[in-house]
């Protein structure tokens, strides 16, 4: 009897002991490494590839995705005060419309540790476009409003309802390169850090006015050559992965240089630019729920853009409008013998601020198998879509050598001019990833 009891004691004691030992192996690996129980990925938004680390072979990322986006605008012209253009009021003349739809395949390929290189390639399936009239104010008054400044034998500046010509194609590829400076996963106390530089090229065929149905190419791609620059931070708490961006893009005419009007008719002091763009993201990734083991992981992404879009010559919502528009004091060229430039559609926007929200639903199905789905709500700030100057210089006489030929006064003149005064976009996405 007593040498069962004892054979008991040792097999509880030796229980006890491989406890002990295990507990004590477990605190010291949870204290040597704080995210032992998590997955050691980033939030997609700071995640970069790897290649060739520890002799592995690189790592390879192909996702597709899908985009539609609905933009809708209001659009008011100024109307002089008393015959004092200065001191102008608005009056709305158009609701702005666009639809379109993006298919895009990503590749991303790691070269070296913590660094990759990507490909972008959007094809858009269809970008339609209309103008209709408000339906808080009378026909009667858009059609004096837009008829303002035209002489009574001509056509108003454009028609109502307007259909462009409906876009589709692929207008360019993106490429580019990100570097992880930092990774919290391999250095706990540091944040993941990565830097990135993207260039977009432009390869379709550049955009013209067109009308629907009007026997014209309407054209895809914006015509230019686009750098961008960016900065991104991420630290995880627990479940908690908060986040922040910062992005500089600038723009240069390529295959639309001639409808940016950088020739010989244009002085050099006259800036004829696309904008650049300055951003702001915000946000924070939520780790719903993780399964470390099976590589699974739920995370709810919300986050917040601010972008400061500089003044310049750009395709605004009248792009295709004004561009077809016969009106003569549109169409005729307005500046001195030898420095004449005629109107495209193109126009001095002013510049403005972009707001965004986002809220995605993200998961990790298996190892490497990511989806993502989500919403976006955009604002435009309130600004004017032509404000092209008068004069090469701001103060001195207005004399016939230093005309600016880009200008029209009867869309430019204060008084005259047209703006934006509502914006607002919807979109929503979807993307599917696969990681080998």
């Amino acid at each position: 009897m007593s040498s069962r009891w004892l054979s008991l004691g040792l097999l509880l004691q030796s229980v006890w002991t491989c406890a002990g030992i295990s507990a004590r192996a477990a605190a010291q690996t949870k204290r040597e490494d704080p995210h032992a129980l998590l997955l050691s990925e980033p939030t997609p938004y700071t995640s970069v590839l790897d290649g060739f680390v520890g002799g592995a072979l690189p790592d390879v990322r192909v996702a597709l995705g899908f985009k539609r986006s609905h933009t809708r605008s209001v659009i008011a012209r100024e109307y002089a005060l008393d015959d004092d253009l200065a001191a102008g009021r608005t009056q709305q003349v158009a609701i702005s419309r666009q639809a379109t739809s993006t298919l895009s395949l990503d590749v991303g390929v790691g070269v070296f540790r913590d660094l990759m290189v990507y490909l972008r390639v959007p094809l858009v399936l269809n970008d339609v476009r209309e103008l209709s009239a408000p339906s808080s104010v009378s026909a009667q008054q858009v059609e004096s409003t837009l008829r303002s400044g035209v002489s009574a034998s001509d056509a108003a500046l454009f028609q109502l309802p307007y259909q462009s010509a409906t876009r589709s194609g692929l207008p360019g590829i993106q490429l580019g390169v990100a570097w992880g400076l930092a990774n919290q996963y391999r250095t706990p106390y540091l944040p993941t850090w990565v830097v990135g530089l993207e260039t977009r090229i432009d390869l379709g065929k550049a955009m013209a006015p067109c009308m629907d149905h009007g026997g014209c190419d309407a054209g895809i791609s914006r015509g230019t050559l686009a750098f961008s620059l960016d900065t991104r931070w991420s630290y995880r708490v627990r479940f908690l992965e908060p986040y922040l961006g910062l992005r500089f893009t600038r723009e240069w005419a390529t295959t639309a240089a001639s409808a940016f009007a950088k020739s010989g008719a244009v002085p050099s002091d006259i800036d004829t630019t696309p904008p650049s763009v300055q951003e702001l993201t915000v946000g924070a990734a939520l780790f719903a729920w993780e399964d470390r083991a099976r590589f699974q992981r739920l995370t709810i992404d919300v986050r917040a853009q601010a972008a400061y879009v500089s003044e310049g010559r750009d395709y605004s919502p009248l792009y295709d409008a004004l561009g077809t528009s016969n009106t003569p004091a549109l169409t005729e060229p307005y500046a001195s013998p030898g420095g004449q430039v005629r109107f495209n559609g193109l126009t001095n926007v002013a510049s403005y601020g972009r707001f965004a929200a986002e809220l995605a639903v993200a998961t990790q199905a298996a190892r490497y198998v990511h989806f993502r789905l989500g919403v976006l709500f955009a604002h435009r700030t309130t600004h004017l879509l032509t404000n092209a100057a008068a004069c090469v210089a701001a103060s001195g006489a207005c004399t016939s050598e230093r005309v600016n030929p880009l200008y029209r006064p009867i869309i430019d003149l204060p008084g005259q001019r047209f703006l934006m005064v509502g914006d607002l976009t919807y979109e929503l996405f979807a993307q599917a990833t696969g990681e080998f």
